[in-house]
């Protein structure tokens, strides 16, 4: 029961009375008694017949000491003889120390902090923060701001974690499925060397760990063939938060309001490969990263290798996003169109949390050269720095608007609910276009040798043949007061030919929804 129902309950079945006999008199120097009343005690038997019972059974019956009738008393005394209860008063008024977290919030939410993995199924709603700034950094800030003593690191700290934002770690991916089964085990006697065959979680990480082993092992076979003959097998991957302009050392620059830069790396797999990663890069005053923005890249991505007539390409397991089927829709047509030599496409995914890849190396030598550079100003200042990382083995693709297109997802929702069996994008290990199909085939699992074929674009696109889609024509822009505290706040360190950069940033008064990734 709440607690007023408790009260309720107390009073429906006690009854106070005047006390009928007295023994004694009042003691010496009182002027009456000190007992006034005696207290009757009910409950109900088996047929719901009421029954006076004594202290010791009535308080013991509801879970009370059986000497001590401090509460009986005490919801006697409160409500005076009233029907019905008061109601709780406790919590009803603020606390004086009470902190407002809405500015503690506020204060975390002014760095900006965004999507980092935009693949990452089991963590759809983390956001991250660059790899320049830390809980203790941002918590000292806000000490500056509002004084030492109005709320401790551990509050901020714990306001951090409840906002499911975190800090950079590269190549690092936690496992939803592994931390769920770790807790599995330590909670049952089942072992990870000694699975339970009739234990649903047992048989969940049983198919987990056997996915991710054999999609390592295929994707270890691919880096041996493209060491062996060259082959063209790449991984895709975005990297995590780049903030801009970025001078570890100096505070006024970690706090201010930043340009989030973007970088969509495509990294040869295999220790031997001569071939080198090409690094695409734009920032957020040209676009987002939206659906068409990150496929734009994928197709810059097969322009710089027009002449392949056969690609591997490896990717995080992306099912939860909806950009799916209108990245498939741009694969059938880069395999058919004539701008390129494309024949075969393969793409192969990993499985969730265990997705570590060339990629994901690359970026950590980005990262050690931002390091390096320590002063990145502007965005020219970062293309150097990625062009200077991988001992300058590597091939830089700077988008421009007009290289950003509006693809359009050309897949019928009607076609692929009816087909037998149903693909869905969760379970698709492998996926295969090929030259003069614009059909799907795809598996579910790497052991499997039979590939399930699947027409998934609609009529209309089959019949009038997949083109090319217009530009962009319009920036994003940059909030105008973001650039505003930029030029006013940083001028004064940043060389005049690095400022120019940021005065001929197109701006745009506020992000709508729409705009926001």
């Amino acid at each position: 029961m709440t607690n007023k129902e408790r009260k309720t309950f107390l009073l429906t079945y006690t009854k106070k009375m005047q006390v009928k006999r007295r023994t004694v008199q009042p003691a010496l120097g009182q002027p009456s008694y000190r007992r006034q009343n005696s207290l009757s005690y009910y409950l109900k038997d088996e047929d719901g017949n009421i029954i006076e019972v004594c202290k010791e059974n009535f308080t013991s019956t509801l879970g009370y000491c059986t000497n001590n009738d401090r509460v009986i008393r005490t919801v006697l005394k409160a409500e005076n003889n009233a029907l019905m209860p008061l109601d709780d008063r406790r919590g009803s008024h603020t606390p004086a120390n009470k902190l407002d977290k809405s500015i503690v919030i506020d204060h975390i939410n002014s760095f900006a902090p965004s999507i980092a993995h935009y693949r990452r199924e089991h963590a759809p709603l983390r956001l991250y923060l660059p790899t320049d700034l830390n809980a203790n950094i941002m918590y000292k800030h806000f000490q500056n701001i509002y004084g030492e003593t109005w709320c401790s690191y551990d509050y901020y700290r714990t306001t951090l974690r409840d906002l499911n934002i975190s800090f950079v770690k590269l190549g690092h991916e936690d496992c939803f499925v592994c931390e769920k089964s770790d807790l599995h085990f330590k909670s049952t006697d089942h072992k990870k060397n000694s699975l339970n065959e009739i234990c649903v979680d047992c048989k969940q990480y049983e198919r987990h760990i056997l996915k991710a082993q054999q999609a390592r092992e295929q994707y270890k076979a691919d880096g041996a063939a493209a060491n062996a003959n060259g082959k063209p097998v790449f991984s895709g991957d975005l990297q995590k938060v780049i903030m801009l302009p970025r001078f570890e050392s100096l505070k006024d620059v970690i706090f201010a309001q930043r340009l989030v830069a973007f970088h969509e790396t495509f990294a040869p797999v295999g220790t031997k490969s001569k071939r080198k990663p090409l690094a695409i890069l734009w920032h957020e005053a040209i676009t987002g990263r939206s659906r068409v923005d990150i496929i734009s890249t994928f197709y810059r991505f097969f322009l710089h290798n027009r002449d392949e007539p056969d690609i591997v390409l490896w990717l995080d397991n992306c099912s939860a996003q909806n950009k799916n089927w209108a990245l498939y829709s741009m694969f059938a047509y880069v395999v058919n169109c004539k701008e390129l030599s494309l024949d075969k496409l393969q793409v192969k995914y990993f499985e969730p949390g265990h997705t570590f890849m060339s990629a994901d190396a690359f970026h950590h030598q980005v990262e050690k050269s931002l390091k390096e550079k320590h002063k990145v100003l502007d965005f020219n200042d970062f293309i150097e720095c990625v062009k200077k990382s991988n001992s300058g083995k590597v091939d830089v693709a700077e988008m421009k608007l007009h290289d950003f297109l509006n693809w359009k997802d050309l897949a019928s929702q009607y076609k692929i609910t009816r087909a037998t069996p149903r693909p869905y994008l969760k379970d698709i290990v492998y996926i295969e276009f090929n030259r003069g199909s614009l059909n799907m085939k795809y598996k579910q699992n790497f052991a499997d040798e039979l590939l399930i074929e699947v027409s998934f674009l609609t009529k209309k696109a089959e019949r009038e043949k997949l083109s090319l889609p217009e530009p962009k024509t319009n920036p994003r822009g940059f909030p105008s007061l973001r650039k505003k505290s930029i030029l006013e706040n940083l001028s004064p360190i940043i060389p005049s030919s690095r400022l120019i950069f940021w005065q001929q940033l197109p701006e745009v008064e506020e992000l709508g929804e729409d705009e926001e990734d």
